[in-house]
């Protein structure tokens, strides 16, 4: 091989380890960030999960409240009339004048169905604010209020009326429901 092969060998052969090294250089970099990211995440989620386990008691409390306390969903009919029964009894209390009570399509979540109504009503400011407050004053009742529009009335000023005010009642869903 004459000089000039020679350096052209090295040069080749030089241009190829350099490469070859930039290429692993790259490779490893980013296996690291990976591994780095990957570390990140599971610090994450070992820090939600001791976070997690030291609030189990809580959360074991609230489960066996549910068990014990809330409602099984037997059929529509009786969720709806125990639901609408419920509002209706509380409105008479409260003194709320109710001018729609209407019963709507049952909802599912996992594990839990909520009967469902739209209430429209009126009454004076603080005879409405007890009864929307006694809808969900004791939680064994298991109802919420998902939304409503309040406004004052217009004529009558001691007056506010609730419209559109949707509640529920939730129940468990027994196992072979699904």
């Amino acid at each position: 091989m004459n000089p000039r092969e020679l350096r052209l060998a090295i040069a080749l052969a030089a241009i190829l380890v350099v490469g070859g090294g930039y290429l692993a250089y790259k490779r490893l970099g980013g296996w690291k960030s990976r591994l780095e990211s990957r570390e990140i995440a599971l610090a994450q989620r070992r820090v939600e999960a001791e976070s997690l386990l030291s609030m189990k008691d809580y959360w074991k409390a609230r489960s066996e409240f549910l068990n014990a306390n809330q409602p099984e969903f037997k059929n529509r009919n009786e969720a709806d009339n125990s639901l609408l029964t419920f509002v209706k009894d509380r409105a008479k209390t409260h003194e709320v004048e109710l001018s729609l009570a209407q019963l709507e399509q049952p909802e599912d979540q996992t594990g839990v169905r909520a009967s469902n109504m739209i209430v429209d009503g009126k009454a004076e400011y603080e005879k409405m604010w007890r009864f929307i407050h006694s809808l969900q004053d004791d939680p064994k009742n298991f109802i919420t209020i998902r939304s409503m529009e309040l406004r004052p009335n217009l004529e009558d000023t001691k007056v506010l009326e609730v419209t559109e005010l949707r509640i529920q009642k939730w129940f468990k869903v027994s196992n072979s429901e699904g």
